[in-house]
């Protein structure tokens, strides 16, 4: 699903709450105390120590990232994104299922979100490597290896990216990309 509207109107927002939903992340809560997390008697070594208790991995059995399935990975793309860097993030949530299959976590999926997914600037041909890469990812399910040259096939990744309209640093995006997605259009509020 690809999002287009106007500036403002609220395609991350759309998205970042259907994220928040499917992925259930709850928020940490905050420190019992009333003095920035040190109660009486304890020093800042035990703060760090309590606070890695709560970064510790879950009991076996309970979900580690997204209690419904769902391993969210967001890109928000600018001018200056490339396309190693979006390579390397993405390969970052990827587990090695086989010598050249990838994937999400056992049991899970990967939900990309593709913010502004036409700033990329262009090449000195008129492409966007970072646009490229998704473009060859949905069409052949992988890209190469950057090091060693082979071909990575990658499973369980469902992609939603948002646009808004050519002009102001925004670049119009192929066709060969746009192809792979509903287009919903969100309006300005009224």
């Amino acid at each position: 699903v690809m999002l287009t509207g106007p500036t403002g109107v609220g395609k991350s927002v759309i998205v970042n709450d259907l994220i928040a939903k499917v992925s259930d992340i709850a928020p940490k809560p905050p420190p019992a105390s009333d003095e920035g997390g040190l109660e009486d008697g304890m020093g800042e070594e035990d703060l760090l120590e309590e606070e890695a208790a709560d970064n510790a991995a879950p009991p076996e059995g309970l979900p580690t990232e997204g209690g419904r399935g769902y391993v969210p990975l967001i890109l928000n793309f600018s001018a200056q994104t490339s396309a190693i860097r979006t390579q390397f993030i993405i390969e970052s949530k990827l587990e090695k299922k086989r010598k050249n299959l990838f994937g999400a976590p056992t049991g899970k999926k990967i939900l990309l979100f593709v913010d502004d997914c036409n700033m990329p600037a262009l090449d000195e041909y008129g492409a966007q490597p970072p646009i490229e890469l998704l473009r060859q990812y949905l069409d052949f399910k992988g890209f190469y290896d950057r090091k060693y040259l082979y071909w990575k096939d990658i499973q369980d990744v469902t992609m939603v990216a948002a646009c808004a309209p050519p002009g102001g640093g925004r670049n119009a995006m192929t066709p060969r990309f746009t192809r792979h997605f509903n287009m919903i259009a969100v309006p300005s509020p009224s």
